[in-house]
């Protein structure tokens, strides 16, 4: 579970007063493949991209992604959006008002920056700093951990978000369409479960099912 602290860093996962992000106050230095992860994460977000998106994928994915959660024992909030509307959101047991937000200030990072909140965070770190101390911004209302991933599409551009919020603190990085972000603060996960950021995986729609496409 989150842990409370000074100011959180991202809608998905912390607290919105937790300073529990070792990921945002570590360095660059502190992590040599920071620049790998960045280049691997800014791939995929180039790759996952829909043709479309209406309600209809919002609920297919959403489905998808709980389902996934429960098979895995996961407690854990998905929450999907198309600009300001909510088209999908379940809360799994386990879960608690502070997922939701969290969730919202990690969307905001999306809105704000056109790419996952994981993304922001990992070029703050790159660069050397913090997404707080890099962008002024306040802790209370952005989180830049992993959890929200923008909804792409094709020649259009980012016209939502897709957010899970609760997974554990991930060893290894994970596509953010995985999980929506592979870096989390959070620590709802099942002792013994293996969930999407510990290194599982809960899939978006494969390229070439409808409305997903592929970039050449």
């Amino acid at each position: 579970m989150d842990t409370p602290s000074t100011a959180p860093a991202s809608p998905t996962a912390v607290s919105p007063t937790a300073a529990s992000s070792p990921a945002a106050s570590s360095s660059a230095s502190d992590e040599p493949d920071v620049a790998a992860l960045v280049a691997r994460v800014e791939a995929e977000e180039r790759e996952l991209v829909f043709t479309r998106f209406d309600n209809d994928d919002a609920w297919r994915l959403g489905s998808r992604l709980v389902a996934t959660a429960r098979e895995r024992g996961l407690g854990v909030t998905v929450d999907i959006r198309r600009g300001p509307q909510q088209l999908f959101h379940a809360a799994l047991p386990g879960t608690t008002a502070d997922n939701d937000t969290w969730i919202v200030r990690k969307v905001r990072v999306v809105e704000r920056f056109g790419a996952s909140s994981y993304l922001v965070g990992l070029r703050a770190r790159l660069a050397g700093t913090t997404f707080a101390a890099q962008h002024e911004l306040p802790l209370q209302e952005y989180a830049a951990h992993g959890g929200c991933f923008p909804v792409r599409v094709r020649d259009v551009g980012v016209v939502g978000t897709v957010t899970v919020s609760g997974l554990p603190r991930p060893t290894t990085t994970r596509s953010s369409w995985r999980w929506s972000g592979s870096s989390s603060p959070e620590r709802r996960s099942h002792a013994g479960s293996r969930g999407p950021a510990a290194g599982g995986r809960a899939h978006a729609p494969r390229a070439g099912h409808r409305g997903w496409h592929r970039p050449d």
